[in-house]
């Protein structure tokens, strides 16, 4: 594989610098409390160069947004013969489930991070949701041959991501996050089960290979 000219290399470290530098300052203050100038200075970059990167303080926080709908994608295009969709994510959900950290519920899922579900930025989490949704629509609509117009592919993505989006409702995450983190995982489980239980009447028959 070619690499990328000097140039672009230098642009992309600087922009994962100034990525890095808000997680960072992210994770120490509410989004709120941290300025773009702060941002900047962390990254030892201009605020005119960090917004040749970055339209706003919303995109720093959202930057990997893509990450985790990579995941799921791959999760359910590399899904094993015989397996339908439903069942990739099961699995997919379930090694999540495990992989939860210290308190950090949306932290677990890549490019996420909690400051996405206060409230002045529920618009974007938002749009970000109808785009993965999007996304898993069109892979599943390529791989069973639907017609553009058919409503299956979006009504079973809209499903598929029903758990994960429960997950990062407030109401959700204080609950879990409330809880002895041995005691999460148990309650995770359970919710698990019940979760795909409720959906799988509906899809667990589609993708199967």
């Amino acid at each position: 594989m070619d690499r990328l000219p000097l140039r672009e290399r230098k642009k992309h470290l600087i922009k994962e610098a100034i990525a890095q530098s808000a997680r960072e300052l992210f994770s120490e203050r509410p989004f709120s409390q941290v300025t773009v100038a702060e941002v900047a200075d962390h990254a030892n970059v201009s605020v005119k160069t960090l917004f040749t990167y970055f339209r706003s303080k919303d995109d720093l926080l959202f930057f990997e947004e893509s990450n985790f709908c990579e995941e799921i994608l791959a999760a359910l295009a590399n899904r094993k013969p015989g397996s339908s969709y439903l069942e990739a994510m099961q699995g997919f959900l379930w090694d999540l489930i495990h992989e939860l950290q210290g308190e950090s519920i949306l932290g677990s899922f890549p490019g996420f991070h909690t400051s996405m579900t206060i409230p002045e930025l529920q618009p974007r989490l938002s749009l970000l949701w109808d785009r993965y949704e999007g996304l898993i629509a069109e892979q599943i609509s390529k791989d069973e041959g639907f017609e553009p117009a058919d409503p299956e592919p979006r009504i079973i993505a809209s499903l598929l991501l029903l758990p994960f989006r429960q997950l990062t409702m407030a109401s959700w995450r204080s609950t879990l996050e409330a809880m002895n983190p041995s005691k999460r995982i148990s309650t995770l489980e359970k919710w698990h089960s019940r979760t795909q239980s409720l959906i799988a009447d509906g899809i667990r028959m589609y993708g199967r290979k």
